[in-house]
């Protein structure tokens, strides 16, 4: 086989690509490249079996996003294994590893230089207490101050300094021992502006609470990286908890409100330099946040996808992946707790194991009343009619993708085998393993009637996994996120390979492995001269293989079987008076009739004529143009599976 691919004048396979570009492996002086546009970002399933937009991003530009980040200690002395570093007020003394108050007046401290302004996490141990209280202050004013400590123990405060001490004061009379002093700071790369009393930030080591009481000051929590006027990124904000009001960002061509738990992702575009500045979007804001990420998006238009579905594990072989314009036609197609969802009878818990794009981000279904409790959106039409959801095994095996609307029917999927178990009137399912339990579900209403999305469960008390979910016209293509809106994925089109010297149009061999989508106006792979009146193609239209040459005004055509849905390899020989077609190492058509050559063919191109028609649609493992016809044996070798 390899022998007999060096023959071959072009040869694609999936491997290298550019932007704009896929790269052939013969010949190496670039005349075999491919342009390719799509003009739209995409998905693929990357070598790793992970879904990943095919985007050229940046890395993470938000320093300590996840609030996790530790500082240094600050404290020195803080075992009290000497008399020294510590300034005393009355009533404090110094001894034995311990700093010991000793009917200390309310208000006495016992204190040490910190920075201004910097969030510090501060632990200490209460060994001893007779009467009184403890309590960190780093204000000496009473506006910045920890937990009021009554007990022993070992106590944790987060607290921003506005004074450069960091004291830890009697409470009324107070006799008692404290030791183990520690303050490390937290929230770094971040900065809180205009903070008072009732206006806050509190970084607690892996969260950042933002209360926001007072409408002035505008107290802000601020990054560290300014964003560019003019570029294009990609904000992500996870929301833990909402107890009161939303905070927002605000400024330089952004707009965006967070009001609710959850992950959200916004795609932003500055019209000034501006940091992310969130502040209060109301009044009486309580909002914790787990995370901010952000990362630029440098390019998102034109990179050719290499998929590797369905992934098996290492060694998985990728193909180019071509499909056609589509959108999804759900607006938040992984918040299953956004209110565009309507919840009937489940509860959704939001972010409880890794999705198949490998983050915390699948949220869990939980049926709670009637038989089967389920989320619906109501966007199913005549015209979108392939529904589709990632979902995973809960406590129940049963998932199932329904019209719902006035009892329509749907499928139900067996989420423990990966297989269908149920097929109501006028549907049709499918079912893809996408590895660490995760399946994709397909339901197909093949009477294209209206009605209602739903994800469910089969009974009350019943949970399972759901990610991606996705409603689209045709047939169901790769995943298309969604986050507020619909998205259209644009049309994959690649053309305008190879040359008059590497195309004969004298006699050659058209080759390819390919999965051809199932469409009825046509999809097909062509060498051809830029029009249609000089061409040798193959594809699929309807039902069948199909296959053209046209040349001096007259078309040789004939149909030949061919199975969609999985990769057939296809071989087509012209020269004068003989034509043959070999689908999988064996001959399905042959033609000895005489028939009027193409001339001037000098393009491959994945679509009918060069011109943009009938773009192919389906994924290709290689294709290979050779200048000869080949013989029966080496077709038969070559299309061999």
């Amino acid at each position: 086989m390899s022998n007999l691919l060096e023959k071959a004048s072009i040869l694609l396979t999936p491997t290298a690509y550019d932007d704009g570009k896929i790269l052939s492996v013969k010949p190496e002086d670039g005349t075999g490249d491919f342009t390719f546009t799509r003009n739209s970002s995409a998905t693929r399933v990357n070598s790793q079996g992970l879904i990943e937009d095919m985007q050229i991003l940046s890395g993470e530009l938000v320093s300590n996003g996840n609030f996790s980040q530790i500082g240094p200690e600050q404290i020195e002395n803080g075992d009290f294994a000497t008399d020294s570093d510590w300034t005393k007020a009355a009533g404090w003394t110094i001894s034995g590893g311990t700093a010991n108050a000793t009917s200390a007046a309310s208000g006495s401290p016992l204190s040490q230089y910190v920075d201004v302004g910097k969030t510090y996490k501060i632990t200490y141990d209460v060994v001893s207490l007779s009467q009184g209280a403890f309590q960190v202050d780093l204000s000496f004013s009473g506006t910045a101050l920890g937990q009021l400590v009554t007990t022993t123990g070992t106590f944790t405060d987060f607290i921003t300094s506005i004074n450069p001490a960091l004291s830890i004061r009697a409470v009324g009379t107070t006799t008692g021992s404290i030791t183990n002093v520690s303050a490390k700071e937290v929230g770094q790369d971040w900065s809180v502006t205009d903070s008072d009393a009732n206006n806050y930030v509190v970084f607690n080591g892996s969260t950042a609470r933002l209360k926001f009481l007072n409408t002035s000051p505008v107290t802000q929590l601020t990054t560290s990286f300014v964003m560019t006027a003019g570029k294009k990124y990609k904000l992500t904000v996870d929301v833990l908890t909402v107890t009161s009001g939303g905070i927002k960002i605000d400024g330089n061509g952004i707009s965006e409100t967070f009001n609710t738990p959850g992950i959200t992702t916004r795609i932003i575009n500055p019209t000034a330099a501006s940091a992310i500045n969130f502040y209060r979007a109301t009044a009486n804001v309580d909002i914790t946040l787990n995370s901010v990420s952000l990362i630029e998006i440098t390019d998102d238009t034109n990179l050719p996808r290499i998929d590797y579905s369905p992934y098996s594990g290492a060694g998985t072989c990728g193909h180019w992946l071509f499909e056609p314009q589509k959108t999804n036609l759900l607006t938040y197609s992984e918040q299953f707790d956004n209110a565009s969802w309507i919840n009937n009878g489940v509860t959704i818990n939001a972010n409880q194991v890794v999705s198949p794009d490998g983050a915390l981000t699948a949220d869990l279904l939980t049926g709670v009343s009637g038989g089967f409790g389920v989320v619906k959106f109501s966007t199913w039409t005549s015209t979108n009619k392939v529904a589709s959801c990632f979902a995973k095994k809960g406590s129940t095996d049963l998932f199932k993708i329904a019209n719902a609307s006035g009892g329509v029917g749907g499928v139900t999927f067996n989420l423990e085998n990966g297989t269908i178990t149920n097929e109501d009137s006028g549907f049709e399912g499918e079912i893809e393993n996408y590895g660490n339990g995760w399946f994709r579900c397909t339901a197909i209403d093949t009477l294209a009637r209206s009605g209602t999305f739903s994800l469910g469960v089969t009974a009350a008390s019943e949970s399972i996994y759901i990610w991606g979910a996705q409603l689209e016209s045709g047939y169901k293509t790769s995943y298309i996120p969604t986050s507020g809106s619909t998205v259209t994925r644009l049309q994959d089109a690649a053309f305008g390979a190879g040359s008059s010297d590497l195309i004969s149009s004298t006699e050659g061999t058209l080759y390819a492995e390919i999965d051809i989508r199932s469409i009825s106006s046509g999809t097909f792979l062509s060498l051809n001269d830029g029009s249609s009146s000089n061409r040798v193609i193959f594809g699929f239209i309807s039902s069948t293989g199909k296959f053209f040459i046209t040349g001096s005004g007259s078309t040789s055509n004939s149909q030949f079987p061919i199975t969609t849905g999985q990769f057939n390899k296809i071989a087509l020989t012209y020269k004068a008076n003989e034509r043959k077609v070999f689908v999988n190492g064996s001959s399905v058509y042959s033609s000895t009739s005489a028939f009027s050559m193409p001339t001037g063919l000098n393009e491959l191109s994945f679509d009918s004529n060069g011109t943009g028609s009938q773009d192919f649609q389906g994924s290709v493992k290689s294709v290979a143009v050779f200048k000869e016809a080949l013989t029966d044996a080496e077709l038969t070798c070559l299309t061999t599976i």
